[in-house]
């Protein structure tokens, strides 16, 4: 099923469940056009998000509609033109996911129905896909991520693995993927939907794998080993964007000293890029080359927009 399709689905079922009297599950099931079995799904990923489903006897109602879980200090209107603007930042370090994800929490319950609902709807579809993937590892039997959405190629597209292990911690998932031969890492945010194929693990001399570094990479070509020495204001942006990796530091008098192995350069190195003025940059001279190289094509990159703006402004 599609995101819209879903979206729909997940708003018409609200919608049926806010309105007095309770309803039984086959009057949802009609009103629906879905199978009993799928209303019973969803009410439990309604509650599973945070919603107070309850059942009276053989009926469901939500009592307490989102819109009543957070006190409204601005118009919905307002609270949905700053969902959609926050929803569109990529998904990148430099932004950070979970502030991100933190604020349209905060902003979805006062904007209107639609922006709240997505958020709704997220958040179940990922309960529901992280029960599927630890099904399949438990069961050793392969999986389709279907609409799955990549960072680096900005491609999406279905995805045959087996699957590994899931880092709830990271958001992540460690798996094989058939096609191209190798143990891989996917974020659970990207995935649109899982898929269990029945197929059973046929590759097990091939999962051997590391475990990931603190930011969710597995070990690749480059090993680089950073140390950074973080002020209070850099610490709290830190601990808030990173909050695995945060683990690792150690008071160090009025800072926090962090030591660790990265296997990818470009979540710290953008961290480092935005907070300069409020750490000291130490580590290996490789560390320290990988760090230049980022922010010698970053000024590259920001250059041409710079002139492309003027252009286009001219």
């Amino acid at each position: 099923m599609g995101n819209a399709s879903r979206l729909k689905l997940f708003s018409d079922l609200y919608q049926l469940l806010i309105q007095p009297p309770p309803k039984k599950v086959k009057y949802l099931s009609k009103r629906l056009g879905i199978g009993e079995r799928r209303v019973y799904r969803l009410l439990e990923e309604l509650g599973d998000i945070g919603l107070q489903v309850t059942k009276y006897g053989t009926t469901y109602r939500i009592d307490q509609p989102a819109g009543g879980l957070l006190v409204q200090t601005i118009t919905s209107q307002e609270a949905s033109l700053l969902y959609e603007l926050v929803r569109q930042l990529p998904d990148t370090d430099l932004f950070g996911s979970a502030h991100r994800d933190a604020l349209l929490e905060k902003l979805a319950p006062i904007a209107s129905g639609a922006a709240a609902l997505g958020l709704l709807a997220d958040r179940a579809r990922y309960v529901y896909n992280t029960r599927r993937l630890q099904a399949a590892i438990d069961n050793c039997l392969r999986v389709e991520l279907l609409n799955y959405q990549s960072a680096s190629s900005g491609i999406t597209r279905d995805r045959t693995l087996e699957p590994l292990e899931l880092l709830s911690d990271l958001g992540l998932l460690i798996g094989y993927e058939t096609d191209a031969r190798q143990v891989k890492g996917f974020k659970l945010a990207r995935i649109g939907d899982v898929r269990i194929t029945g197929t059973h693990f046929t590759r097990h001399e091939q999962h051997t794998y590391q475990p990931p570094d603190a930011f969710g990479f597995l070990r690749g070509e480059h090993v680089w080993q950073a140390e950074l020495l973080l002020q209070q204001r850099a610490w709290l942006q830190f601990e808030q964007q990173f909050p695995v990796a945060a683990r690792l530091a150690e008071p160090h008098e009025n800072s926090w000293q962090l030591v660790l192995q990265v296997y990818d350069i470009r979540p710290l190195a953008s961290f480092v890029f935005t907070y300069l003025d409020d750490l000291k940059v130490e580590g290996d001279a490789d560390f320290l080359k990988a760090l230049d190289r980022f922010w010698q094509d970053k000024s590259l990159q920001l250059q041409s927009w710079s002139q492309a703006f003027q252009r286009k402004n001219q």
